[in-house]
């Protein structure tokens, strides 16, 4: 390898495992772009799609979640997925579920999963800086209680109960305060309600609601009656 790519190359370690837009380190040297086409001709770098690069690292990640916490763009884990971090993977999922707030990256990110077979269910939400999450080791999660209002607002009743049976030190009021004007999708049913209801069945909390749709309770009964037999 020439000795200038050698040294371009070096300069890239930061950012080893992670994919990496043109544009953003073009800052490293004039030629960042003719340089990075040169190394991935020689498999030092790997081309991803127009603009975008995956610095290679000398070990590489062995599963979705890995690669996800090395890599250094903006993203949060969510909904189901962030379920199965808070609740032990109680349903095991293999796609992993994704905000960030970069169309350019989710693009990439698509494209890179396809190549290496993994399966990345990318959202965009030019606001999801915004989300609530916590950080856990390198992976920014959605934060236990809004993974619980949105499961509930998706259908998910048993990700979010198990999320909810699995959670000791939440904050039930506000989770309540937070999920009073959300519905679950297609009904009239608000989360607050759903929630509430659980609860009640899993002897969390002494408040009783009626759910005012059969369909809604059933489902929420199946759920509640298959997160408790693990219990």
């Amino acid at each position: 390898m020439e000795r200038y790519l050698k040294e371009f190359h070096n300069q890239l370690k930061k950012y080893e495992g992670s994919l990496v837009k043109v544009s953003s380190i073009k800052g490293l040297n004039a030629h960042a772009k003719e340089y990075l086409i040169k190394l991935a001709k020689l498999e030092k770098v790997e081309k991803v799609t127009w603009g975008w690069y995956y610095i290679t690292p000398k070990t590489q990640p062995e599963n979705t979640l890995e690669f996800l916490a090395e890599d250094k763009n903006f993203k949060v884990v969510v909904s189901q997925s962030a379920a199965s971090i808070w609740n032990q993977d109680f349903i095991h999922r293999n796609t992993v579920t994704i905000a960030v707030n970069s169309l350019s990256y989710k693009r990439a990110l698509e494209a890179f999963a396809k190549k290496h077979g993994w399966y990345i269910s990318v959202e965009y939400d030019k606001i999801s800086v915004e989300i609530k999450h916590r950080k856990i080791g390198n992976l920014l999660v959605e934060d236990r209680e809004q993974t619980i209002i949105d499961c509930m607002k998706k259908w998910a009743f048993v990700d979010a109960i198990a999320t909810l049976s699995a959670s000791r030190n939440l904050s039930f009021r506000q989770l309540i305060k937070d999920s009073f004007w959300v519905r679950v999708f297609g009904t009239n049913i608000r989360v607050k309600q759903a929630i509430e209801y659980a609860t009640y069945k899993l002897k969390v909390s002494g408040r009783r609601v009626n759910i005012k749709n059969e369909f809604v309770q059933r489902e929420l009964d199946e759920a509640i009656a298959k997160v408790s037999e693990f219990e």
